[in-house]
């Protein structure tokens, strides 16, 4: 039986300006290119391995604009994990991570997979967010998230955030399959028929066993 590719979706939500754009356009395309996306949302799709299992990755970048954050609410229904982007050479995007993880605690269901993302951290003398700063935050949310320092500009820890959160989010989704297969739920939708189907197969093997016996 062909093995059919896996589905991963994230999304980049963040403050306009924090270079969520350029750490989309730095990983799918490796490319540095420093411009904000205008119509308020922009995609990359980017094949990846996991676990020795080819994984089609699907990143949205969202705008952090007001009157886009309608958008971006229609897409935390299908996204898997979040990448929560701040600057750290500005302190009020970090402030506001805190309306972020409200509108996150809100709009997502339990067992999200978030990482927390620093950008721009090439500017060392421009740096205002410390790291005490950002554990105190951490240790504020019970999400386990990890946190990644990042310069799309010099290509520091991008692809390993993007791989890290894929990760966890594509174990996830096995583990969560495998029980709802013990379970005898079908994960597409067609619940109990895995279960309810293997039953019958194996009953209709003991009948046909019983019946050769007794002939």
């Amino acid at each position: 039986m062909k093995s059919q590719t896996k589905k991963v979706k994230l999304l980049i939500l963040g403050e306009s300006s924090v270079g969520k754009t350029a750490l989309l356009n730095r990983f799918a395309q490796n490319e540095f290119i420093p411009t904000s996306s205008s119509t308020g949302m922009d995609y990359a799709i980017k094949m990846i391995e996991i676990d020795n299992k080819k994984v089609q990755l699907s990143v949205w970048d969202t705008a952090g604009q007001e009157r886009y954050r309608s958008i971006t609410f229609n897409l935390y229904k299908d996204s898997q994990g979040i990448l929560l982007v701040f600057d750290l050479t500005n302190a009020k995007t970090f402030q506001t991570l805190e309306k972020w993880m409200q509108l996150i605690k809100a709009n997502i269901n339990e067992g999200f997979q978030i990482a927390l993302i620093g950008t721009k951290c090439d500017l060392t003398d421009q740096i205002v967010v410390n790291r005490d700063m950002i554990n105190e935050f951490l240790d504020k949310y019970d999400f386990q998230f990890e946190y990644f320092e990042t310069s799309s500009l010099t290509n520091i820890n991008i692809s390993e955030c993007f791989i890290h959160l894929a990760t966890k989010v594509f174990r996830a989704n096995e583990e969560l399959y495998l029980t709802l297969i013990a379970q005898g739920i079908d994960p597409e939708g067609n619940t109990a028929s895995i279960l309810l189907n293997g039953n019958q197969h194996n009953k209709k093997k003991n009948k046909e066993k019983d019946k050769k016996c007794c002939e």
